[in-house]
């Protein structure tokens, strides 16, 4: 009697495995927040659209090879535009007018020493036609990042450091890219 009770419950537990209400509603939930989402006009962060006039770009003004440069480069090219090494062949041209990056300080200890830094970085520029008419006049983007500083995690908090440069210099790309992808088409 007791095999044939214990038989049941497995049958029970495996027919209502996995099954049930619970993913049902999780299911119509998810479709039901898509469906909301999407008719809002929100759209998650996917790969910018350049505008056909810079489909072949020129970058002038960033150090060659410098981080900037490199990073820039590679998101252009992911976004489909072709960066060009002269700026005859180009459609249009990204001028790096100015990059700054450093650190100020926002707290010090009472033994005088700095506590909390924060970090800057900034970018300039603007992008022109191949003919010199400006697509998106002067732009300036500034990022900051606050960090505490601990004199006794030295190297720690100088690798911290070095990641929050990188970290603000990829999200300055991709405010260069959304800037271009919403200037204004010919």
């Amino acid at each position: 009697m007791r095999d044939t009770r214990d038989k049941r419950q497995d049958t029970r537990q495996i027919a209502t495995r996995g099954h049930g209400p619970l993913p049902r509603i999780l299911y119509l939930v998810s479709c039901l927040l898509y469906l909301s989402l999407s008719s809002c006009g929100f759209h998650p962060r996917g790969d910018v659209a350049l505008p056909k006039a810079m489909s072949r770009i020129y970058i002038q003004g960033a150090t060659p090879y410098s981080d900037l440069e490199t990073d820039l480069r590679r998101a252009l090219n992911n976004a489909g535009a072709q960066v060009i090494a002269t700026p005859q062949d180009a459609t249009a041209q990204l001028r790096i007018l100015r990059e700054d990056s450093g650190r100020r300080v926002l707290t010090v200890a009472v033994t005088g020493k700095a506590r909390e830094y924060e970090l800057f970085y900034t970018v300039d520029f603007d992008v022109s036609d191949a003919g010199g008419k400006p697509l998106l006049s002067h732009q300036s983007q500034t990022l900051t990042r606050d960090f505490t500083f601990d004199e006794t995690q030295l190297l720690g908090k100088t690798n911290e450091e070095d990641l929050l440069h990188g970290e603000m210099r990829r999200e300055m790309v991709q405010r260069i890219l959304r800037r271009i992808e919403r200037a204004p088409a010919e």
